[in-house]
């Protein structure tokens, strides 16, 4: 779903972008006074706001889950702490702070995926060349489902959901629309609106060339991999632990806290409402 951020860069860059710079707004929502009246603008603000409490604990608890699973800290440690400590330079950085963050959680994301896919890569038997035999033998390389069945992630599918779901966010989320209002001027926002959706192509790339790294080193290393495991979403995590050098572990964890970055966004948008009302 994240190549479809391309797609909708254009219309947002022509349309969009300089609708809401001219406007001169702290948030999206202070549009929704100017054209309707302030109740509308107040009961969009405290939806949005209940919602972003929502998200601001999943954003907590799930990275939480695999940094427990890493450094073995308790998991509600590691909520707090992580809260407290996030808190605190957002609070005292700002914004600024905050975008910061997204650049360094970007270098250690999208550095680890690469290091990851080549670590995968070269750990199974055969190298580049079992990778591919092992990954097309079981289908693991097809990029496209053509079929028409909504009940199933077709390329239609989603190519419509995506589409529709990052035009929304791009064009009514505080948590986009921040981000592009930061900027020094119009043109800056729309380079960094296309160069975030031709990222997302490679992001999406990188990541799917994990999946595909893991069932062919596992598949190539069976007794390396813990039966145990029930749930897919820990697999990546295990091979971390298990595979790559310890010094790398500490690696995983900057990834992990990097991911907190989302929070603070929240939680500066929510400071920024809070603020006005």
């Amino acid at each position: 779903m994240l190549v479809t951020i391309l797609f909708v860069s254009f219309p947002v860059i022509k349309y969009y972008l300089p609708f809401f710079r001219r406007l001169n707004v702290t948030s999206a929502y202070e549009y929704l006074e100017l054209r309707f009246n302030a109740p509308t603008r107040l009961m969009a603000s405290a939806l949005f706001i209940i919602f972003m409490v929502a998200r601001m604990a999943l954003v907590l608890y799930l990275p939480s889950l695999a940094l427990t699973a890493v450094t073995g800290i308790d998991i509600y440690i590691c909520i707090v702490l992580m809260a407290v400590v996030t808190t605190l330079y957002c609070t005292m950085g700002g914004v600024e702070a905050v975008v910061w963050g997204d650049v360094v959680q970007g270098i250690i994301l999208v550095g680890g995926a690469i290091f990851s896919v080549i670590y995968l890569v070269n750990g199974t038997e055969g190298g580049v060349s079992g990778f591919l035999d092992i990954g097309m033998a079981a289908d693991k390389f097809r990029l496209i489902d053509w079929s028409f069945d909504i009940t199933t992630a077709s390329f239609w599918v989603i190519i419509l959901g995506g589409m529709a779901n990052n035009l929304i966010s791009y064009t009514s989320d505080q948590t986009v629309i921040q981000r592009y209002l930061t900027t020094k001027d119009e043109r800056s926002a729309g380079h960094s609106i296309l160069m975030n959706g031709v990222m997302s192509i490679c992001i999406s790339i990188a990541f799917f060339a994990i999946g595909a790294g893991l069932y062919t080193f596992f598949k190539t290393h069976p007794t390396e991999l813990d039966y145990t495991m029930t749930k897919s979403d820990t697999i990546f995590p295990f091979f971390i632990m298990s595979q790559i050098a310890p010094g790398s572990r500490r690696f995983d964890d900057c990834s992990n806290l990097c991911r907190y970055d989302e929070y603070n966004l929240v939680k500066h948008q929510l400071g920024g409402y809070g603020f006005q009302y």
